[in-house]
């Protein structure tokens, strides 16, 4: 029981905490702050966290959280190029 609880816990908060910043990210248009390397450094963690997860026991919370994670991330890359492309354009 306290590991499903510790593993609810672990996916929402490294899910809403990244859902903030992107909603964020597309609220302004300005992805000026945000460090693209981050994101991709991120993406490969959670990918090792999955390859991980296939050769142990894991929790079904894990996954999802590695999975959510890259989503997210991806989606955030996304809108990282869209909104700087946007400023690129903007100062030619």
């Amino acid at each position: 029981m306290h590991k499903e609880i510790a593993g609810i816990m672990l996916f929402t908060l490294f899910t809403v905490g990244p859902i903030f910043q992107l909603v964020t990210l597309i609220r302004t248009k300005n992805s000026e702050s945000l460090s693209t390397t981050f994101y991709w450094i991120n993406t490969v963690g959670q990918i090792c966290s999955l390859m991980y997860n296939a050769h142990v026991e894991s929790t079904f919370w894990t996954t999802v959280n590695a999975i959510s994670g890259i989503v997210t991330n991806f989606i955030t890359l996304y809108f990282i190029g869209l909104y700087g492309k946007r400023r690129e354009r903007k100062v030619l």
